[in-house]
C-alpha cells in the first residue's frame, strides 16, 4: 500500500475518448446499454412490498443462510431462496441505506445515523450510533468483527464488535458523501467511496488516505476481488468503472453510459454489475461486459448471491430497487 495515495493517475484522455464513443451510439444502437428485450433470465418476484429496496446481502451463516433486502421506512426482507420473501419487524421506520453480514449478525445502517443489527435477519435491535448523519454503507472485515460505516459530510464510524458499539472519526478534511464501502482481505484494508471521485482507504482504521485519480464523478459501488490477484472494483455514474489490479493504480472504462449502483462476484470469475434502468451486465474478466437484459426500466441499486459447488454447481443472484422491485436469476 505504501506510496498508493501519491500516484495521480490521469484520466483526462481516457474520459474524452470514453465520452466521444458513447456521445456517437444513442442507447438504442448500443449493444451493451439496453436493459430490456424481448426475453430476460431475470424473473421478478413478489417482494409485498412497494417502498424503495436499497441494499441485498447473502448471510452465508447457518443456519440462517439467507438474503437480506433493506429499504424505505424501515423495510426489511427476507428469504432463503431468493423467491419466497417475508417482511420482517423493525426496531425503526427511518429509510434504511446498507447491510452486510459481519460475524455471527448482520448490520443494517441508513438515515439520521440510524443502525441496527440481528443475529439471524429475524431479530433486529436498535444500536447507539454516534451520529445523527445519513449512513449510506457499511461493510465487515470479511464477516470478521470489524465493521465501517460512512455517509454524509464524510462521517466515518468504526466498530471492532460486529456493530454492537461505534466510535466516530472524524480524520477527512474534505466533507461530501460517502456511498460505498468494500473490504479487501489481501491487503487488510477498507475502502470508502463516494461523490465527487472521492476514494480512501484505511488498513488500521487508525487513519485514513485518500487516492487522488482526478476523476469527479460520484462513485455508487466498490468490489474487492480475489481471483485476479486481487482487484478493486469501482463504478458509478455516467457508467464509470475503476480497477485497480495489484495495488498499481486505477484505470477507467465506460461499459454503459448508465449509472452504476451495484458490484458483485456471483462465482469464481463472474461478476455482475447493476444500476438506472434495469441495468445488468455480466463479466468474466472485469473488461469485457454485456448486457443480461431483465425486461424492467426500474432503478436497480443492488445486487447479491450465493454460489453452489459440485456437480450441480449454479449461482442465485438477486437484484433489487425501486417501488419493491426483486429480480431473481439463476445462473449454471
Amino acid at each position: 500500500m505504501q506510496g498508493f495515495a501519491m500516484r495521480l493517475i490521469r484520466f483526462s484522455m481516457v474520459i474524452a475518448l470514453s465520452a466521444l464513443f458513447l456521445n456517437c451510439a444513442s442507447e438504442d444502437n448500443c449493444p451493451d446499454c439496453p436493459p430490456g428485450g424481448n426475453s430476460s433470465n431475470w424473473q421478478p418476484q413478489n417482494s409485498g412490498v412497494s417502498v424503495d429496496l436499497r441494499d441485498v446481502v447473502w448471510n452465508p451463516q447457518a443456519p440462517s443462510t439467507q438474503f437480506i433486502a433493506v429499504g424505505d421506512h424501515g423495510t426489511i426482507l427476507t428469504s432463503a431462496d431468493g423467491s419466497a420473501w417475508t417482511k420482517r419487524n423493525s426496531p425503526t421506520d427511518i429509510n434504511l441505506f446498507s447491510v452486510d453480514f459481519a460475524y455471527q449478525q448482520l448490520v443494517t445502517v441508513g438515515d439520521s445515523g440510524t443502525i441496527i443489527t440481528s443475529p439471524d435477519g429475524i431479530n433486529w435491535v436498535s444500536q447507539l450510533s454516534p451520529t445523527k448523519l445519513a449512513l449510506h454503507t457499511v461493510a465487515s472485515s470479511s464477516g470478521g468483527t470489524v465493521c465501517v460505516a460512512a455517509g454524509d459530510s464524510s462521517a466515518i464510524l468504526t466498530s471492532t464488535n460486529s456493530g454492537n458499539s461505534w466510535q466516530s472519526q472524524n480524520t477527512l478534511q474534505t466533507k461530501t458523501q460517502l456511498l460505498a464501502a468494500t473490504y479487501c482481505v489481501q491487503y487488510s484494508s477498507f475502502w470508502i467511496v463516494g461523490a465527487s471521485g472521492r476514494i480512501h482507504y484505511s488498513n488500521g482504521l487508525t487513519s485514513w488516505e485518500s487516492v487522488n485519480e482526478d476523476i469527479f464523478k460520484t462513485l455508487r459501488a466498490a468490489l474487492c476481488v480475489f481471483d485476479l490477484d486481487t482487484t478493486i472494483v469501482i463504478a458509478g455514474d455516467d457508467g464509470i468503472l475503476m480497477r485497480s489490479d495489484k495495488n498499481e493504480g486505477f484505470v477507467a472504462s465506460f461499459p454503459t453510459t448508465r449509472t452504476i449502483r451495484g458490484l458483485d462476484s456471483y462465482q469464481p470469475g463472474k461478476y455482475c454489475l447493476v444500476g438506472d434502468g434495469g441495468l445488468v451486465m455480466l463479466s468474466d474478466n472485469l473488461t469485457d461486459w454485456s448486457a443480461d437484459p431483465t425486461g424492467r426500466n426500474e432503478r436497480l441499486n443492488a445486487v447479491a448471491s450465493y454460489y453452489v459447488s459440485g456437480a450441480d454447481a449454479h449461482a442465485t443472484l438477486v437484484a433489487v430497487g425501486t417501488g419493491g422491485l426483486i429480480l431473481k436469476r439463476t445462473i449454471q
